[in-house]
């Protein structure tokens, strides 16, 4: 076991390499001069030396292959470098905005958790029956949903008119654990339904290819109720490929934040990049970029490692 773990972190490398490699350059062969967008409104009366003495500031006046190998190096010794606009340190505002992304990425999947499988799995059970022809549209449509617009659904109905909830902002867990489940109710409904949409139909699927195999016709023949049978002989073979596929929807629910956070003003890793982005601080999109990838690998490496709990007849060699 150890030993694949190994091989799968030192294969991760190269991922995590291109991914930084595929960020830096993206943002640096963008239009326009980075300098000008970070001067603002004075650029037009700014001298050349002015500009030049900016660039170098920044370090930009250097090749682009010393500029990321410098900046790499940097990161591989945990120091992502500073804000160009705001001077703070990108690791410390990293440290404050991860965990809001964290929280919101664990509630949605929750969400989407707690939905997908009673749905999926009653789908399966009524197969072709008026209930599963009901489920399997509101799958469909939730899937066709775009996150942001059930989120302002949610914030007009739930916030604006009944005023149940907070649109916006965040509360930590350790700070007023109810205040934080009012603040993330409809963050994460919001991303979490059409997360939810994607697994259902897999449970759904996966379960009812499981339930034509010869070990289940004989659970059947053994006089072993359809419940029975669905529940405890069926699901947990029927789990491998949805773990497949939830294991893939992490990058999707972390996707799916940077527009969710935007829309309920959450301080989190997604609207950070966003900002960024408009503003052009090329060192933060890079590191909001490189944290996200390393997050997915991490996340694709436990999915691997979990299929040998739900089969023991897997083995890692």
């Amino acid at each position: 076991m150890w030993r694949y773990i190994i091989q799968r972190l030192l294969a991760l490398v190269p991922v995590v390499l291109i991914v930084s490699i595929a960020a830096f350059a993206f943002i640096h062969f963008l239009p326009g001069d980075p300098v000008i967008a970070l001067i603002g409104p004075e650029a037009g009366t700014a001298t050349p030396e002015t500009i030049a003495a900016r660039k170098r500031d920044l370090g930009l006046d250097r090749p682009l292959p010393v500029q990321y190998l410098d900046w790499l190096g940097s990161a591989v010794r945990g120091d992502l470098g500073q804000s160009a606009v705001t001077k703070q340190k990108i690791t410390e505002a990293l440290q404050d905005r991860f965990p809001v992304t964290l929280h919101l990425a664990v509630a949605s999947f929750l969400v989407a958790i707690s939905i997908a499988l009673p749905t999926g799995i009653i789908s399966a059970y009524k197969r072709n029956g008026p209930l599963d022809r009901v489920l399997t549209v509101l799958a469909l449509t939730g899937v066709a949903m775009p996150s942001f617009w059930l989120g302002i659904l949610l914030i007009l109905l739930f916030a604006v008119q009944l005023q149940w909830l907070p649109p916006s902002g965040f509360v930590s867990i350790t700070t007023d654990p109810i205040d934080c489940l009012r603040h993330l109710i409809l963050p994460a409904i919001s991303l979490g339904m059409v997360q939810a949409a994607v697994i259902m139909r897999q449970v759904r699927s996966s379960l009812l290819e499981v339930l034509r195999e010869d070990y289940v016709r004989t659970a059947r023949a053994k006089g072993l109720s359809e419940r029975v049978v669905t529940l405890k002989h069926g699901l947990r073979n029927a789990l491998l490929p949805v773990v497949t596929v939830v294991g893939i929807q992490v990058s999707a629910l972390l996707g799916g934040s940077v527009v969710t956070e935007t829309v309920f003003a959450m301080p989190g890793m997604g609207r950070y990049a966003v900002d960024a982005i408009f503003i052009r601080d090329y060192p933060v999109v890079q590191a909001v970029v490189l944290v996200t990838a390393l997050v997915v690998v991490l996340a694709n490496l436990l999915t691997d490692l979990s299929y040998a709990f739900l089969d023991p007849r897997i083995q890692y060699s």
